[in-house]
């Protein structure tokens, strides 16, 4: 099975936005991910208390959100939405072609 953090850059491979916010957001909690010590539940309340811009408001809140939202996919906390779930489907497909 796929450690959390190779489900996380699964997840959030939407080819969208990659903006300054989301990277910053992205590494702070894969650093979280990074850590499998924890159940499922522990690590997302170590990704919530590992938020790093402040107050929870405007834009760059939007952007934590958006990527904690993926973290609970790969912690199999939350069910993909369906671009989501295609995308991994055919990343997991395509590591069966790989040596």
């Amino acid at each position: 099975m796929m450690d959390y953090l190779t489900r996380y850059n699964q997840a959030r491979c939407d080819g969208g936005e990659t903006g300054t916010w989301r990277r910053q957001a992205y590494a702070v909690i894969a650093a979280v991910l990074a850590k499998p010590d924890f159940s499922e539940r522990e690590t997302l309340e170590r990704i919530d208390a590992a938020y790093p811009f402040g107050r929870r408001e405007h834009y760059p809140y939007k952007a934590w959100i958006k990527e904690r939202r993926h973290a609970m996919v790969a912690l199999g906390l939350r069910k993909a939405g369906p671009k989501v779930a295609r995308r991994m489907l055919n990343a997991e497909q395509m590591a069966l072609w790989e040596d």
